[in-house]
């Protein structure tokens, strides 16, 4: 039988008609998965990966193991290689030595495969040899229509799905879903933003294109501005192979309502040195890249953690960019030490509407502080209700956007009721409840809220930067667009 070419789908985007990005539908979402190095040796990175796709991850399609050693592994039949195979699958897995990669991508081409995942390092991030076999990688892939994802990463998961195509110990640790998408090429650091949920962040997919030989990070922010369970996207990059590739698919996105917050690695020459050694990336001018993140509206950061604390608060709702805030504390010293840094991060705290005030002067004790910041002392503890009660009273101000609920330590119990009552009154309210819990001691109170997707600000610092960012990018897209009305986009728990 002749071997199918693989349809390439191209998608046009609607605001850019020059460029086209190619539908990545059957490598999210596969119907079969070939794994080219498939092994059942302990330890072994083709025993990981194995594990992943057919015991950790609830894949309801076919796969093909690919050992010429083995009968079977894992109750699954082996094939010695790609051309044995009864079907072209939509997905092929290499995790075998770089020697003998390029022959089993001229097999998977002349099969017809559709994507090819190559996990294996030591190619442009090594030696010239590995330079020219990647450059001749790239040009099967070009002949055949066959897409080329890495080679040098970690692989691809799709959490929402539960698939994990990757040889990670970790995948199996780290499957909360949710409305982030993250499209990176290093694989390390992104792991690490797979662990903030902990925190309660879920992750919708992970893309981590490696040496980016063909499938780029744009690409997949692309595509996942098309996906309806995606809210907002994460990338995290040391260069950009192609401008103009990358500014359509974040015009893209912006276009579908889909904030892409950014980390640019290699901002100083040490950094930019680093990452030419580790996926062979030319990283460019820290200063135009900023520049460039500006105008298309990337929102750029510098940790880690800022990206996460900006991104999930995308998530949970998209701003207009004239959003102004309330502080709401129990203690003094936390209210005035989170106004401050409202202060200097640039934003407002609103005026709180009459009956606001009357409902507040009503409910607190006569020594709480009713204006903006509010401390209502110790009665979160004494009289929870109450707390409650002012809680909504805040949160429901036709003036304010945000409550912001600074949580300087950690009570035990109490803390866990106030935890609680936060977590109530987020879904009651029109304003966002965006706790800060500024203890080291992580208690119950902290579990509750990142289970109920209330993720806390780990300081008053962060919290400052991801609100400034959010408004921001608010009102950069307005700009862009003066009738643009924000979607309410809500992740507490149950929404």
């Amino acid at each position: 039988a002749t071997p199918r070419k693989p349809e390439r789908r191209p998608m046009t985007t609607d605001h850019s008609m020059a460029y086209q990005f190619q539908d990545l539908t059957p490598l999210f979402h596969p119907k079969s998965i070939a794994i080219v190095g498939a092994s059942d040796r302990e330890h072994s990175i083709g025993a990981h990966t194995m594990n992943n796709i057919t015991g950790i991850s609830t894949f309801k399609g076919t796969v093909y193991p690919i050992n010429p050693s083995k009968e079977e592994i894992g109750g699954w039949r082996c094939y010695p290689d790609i051309a044995s195979l009864p079907e072209a699958p939509d997905v092929m897995v290499v995790v075998i030595p770089a020697k003998g990669v390029l022959e089993t991508v001229e097999q998977a081409a002349a099969k017809g495969v559709g994507f090819a995942v190559i996990l294996t390092s030591g190619f442009s991030e090594a030696d010239d040899w590995g330079r020219e076999t990647e450059a001749r990688i790239v040009e099967i892939g070009r002949q055949s229509g066959m897409r080329i994802y890495g080679p040098n990463c970690p692989g691809f998961v799709n959490i929402n799905t539960r698939l994990g195509m990757t040889f990670s110990p970790a995948f199996k640790f780290d499957l909360l879903p949710g409305p982030i998408g993250l499209a990176t090429q290093g694989g390390g650091l992104a792991r690490n933003m797979l662990q903030n949920m902990d925190r309660g962040v879920g992750v919708a997919a992970w893309s981590s294109s490696g040496n980016e030989c063909d499938l780029q990070v744009a690409d997949f922010i692309c595509h996942m501005a098309n996906e309806p369970d995606i809210k907002v996207i994460g990338i995290l990059v040391e260069g950009i192979k192609d401008g103009a590739r990358f500014a359509a698919a974040v015009q893209h996105a912006a276009a579908c309502g889909k904030p892409v917050v950014g980390l640019k690695v290699g901002r100083s020459e040490y950094g930019q040195k680093a990452a030419q050694s580790h996926t062979a990336s030319i990283t460019g001018s820290a200063d135009v890249n900023a520049a460039v993140f500006a105008q298309l509206g990337v929102v750029e950061v510098d940790d880690l953690d800022e990206l996460i604390d900006a991104a999930w608060l995308f998530s949970r709702s998209l701003p207009s960019g004239r959003e102004k805030l309330a502080v709401f504390a129990s203690s003094g010293g936390a209210a005035s030490l989170c106004a401050d840094n409202v202060g200097t991060a640039g934003l407002e705290l609103a005026e709180f509407a009459s009956d606001t005030s009357t409902q507040l002067d009503e409910l607190l004790p006569a020594y709480a502080a009713i204006g903006n910041p509010i401390d209502t002392t110790s009665i979160s503890i004494s009289h929870p209700e109450v707390y409650r009660q002012a809680l909504e009273a805040t949160a429901n101000d036709p003036n304010v956007a945000l409550v912001l609920c600074p949580m300087p330590m950690d009570y035990g119990s109490y803390t866990a009721k106030t935890a609680g009552i936060m977590i109530e009154a987020a879904k009651a309210s029109s304003a966002l409840i965006c706790p800060i819990w500024m203890s080291e001691r992580q208690g119950e109170g902290y579990k509750a809220l990142a289970e109920a997707g209330l993720m806390p600000f780990r300081s008053l610092r962060n919290m400052g930067k991801a609100v400034r960012r959010w408004i921001d990018w608010g009102q950069w897209r307005a700009a862009q667009d003066p009738a643009w009305t924000p979607l309410l986009a809500r992740a507490g728990a149950g929404e």
